[in-house]
């Protein structure tokens, strides 16, 4: 199988470990992205660099996949890699957490930052939440990034006997096995089938990971916090127990640790 070009190579930045920019601009973070390894087929986040701050493009270093994201969508390699990949295309990478703490450690520290966002009664000018946007049916929802490890394609899902109806089956990312949950029931949306646009989005949330179901996947963005204000309680794909809150446009921000603390999860917490 021939060899997929990397971001350094198809634009010949010199800023791959020994390049000739290294020593006027240091190596790219994206060359020693080593958690993003093999994602679009690349070498560590070599085909994912939309995704990874701090990256030079047009002569300056770039933000977040939020502040570059016009210009990365726009980028000649990006859809490249997207045409390549066709329906494998990974959009995200998986959030940087360290593979050798235990699962008790990783709970404890998503559990502290949901209490510490819960503290916060007062807003500061500035201050902003960051979250992967989805769509649900005809509703947009937000997710904290602090509980999103990737987003990938929906592509074969086994499903399992004996399992209540939101449990969609069984993934296979990479080797591991994670649940795939539909939570429309949870928020009053109507039901609709999977397409080519399905996206699985991989959270760690109340000490459960699993894989949520997403019509689409928009991307990662930066809301003001100061924009998000209490739920109407007759906006439609709201429910109050499962939402921090909702903006101006319409974004529904979720409160996963409640959504994934839902009496419903726990009592299937050995299929979940």
């Amino acid at each position: 199988m021939e060899r997929k070009l990397n971001c350094w190579e198809f634009k010949k930045c010199g800023r791959e470990p020994g390049g000739a920019k290294v020593a006027e601009l240091g190596v790219c973070p994206v060359a020693n992205e080593t958690l993003s390894d093999g994602l679009n087929e690349g070498s560590n986040a070599g085909r994912i660099c939309w995704a990874v701050a701090g990256t030079l493009c047009g002569g300056r270093v770039q933000g977040t996949f939020a502040q570059k994201r016009r210009s990365c969508t726009q980028c000649d390699f990006y859809h490249m890699v997207k045409t390549e990949e066709g329906r494998n295309f990974v959009l995200m990478l998986e959030r940087s957490v360290d593979k050798t703490m235990s699962a008790d450690k990783v709970r404890a520290i998503l559990e502290e930052r949901a209490r510490a966002l819960a503290r916060s009664t007062e807003t500061k000018t500035g201050e902003t939440l960051r979250v992967v946007v989805f769509s649900l049916t005809n509703e947009t929802y937000g997710i904290p990034t602090d509980y999103v490890r990737e987003v990938q394609p929906l592509r074969e899902v086994t499903p399992v006997p004996c399992t209540p109806g939101f449990v969609v089956g069984v993934i296979n990312i990479r080797g591991s096995i994670y649940s795939a949950i539909d939570i429309r029931d949870f928020l009053g949306v109507p039901k609709r089938e999977t397409t080519d646009l399905t996206k699985v989005i991989l959270v760690n949330a109340a000490g459960l990971e699993v894989g949520i179901l997403a019509d689409d996947v928009a991307g990662e963005m930066s809301v003001p916090l100061a924009e998000i204000r209490p739920p109407l309680a007759t906006h439609a794909g709201v429910k109050e127990e499962y939402t921090q809150g909702v903006t101006k446009d319409m974004l529904i921000i979720l409160n996963l640790e409640a959504l994934m603390r839902d009496e419903r999860m726990i009592v299937h917490e050995e299929v979940v």
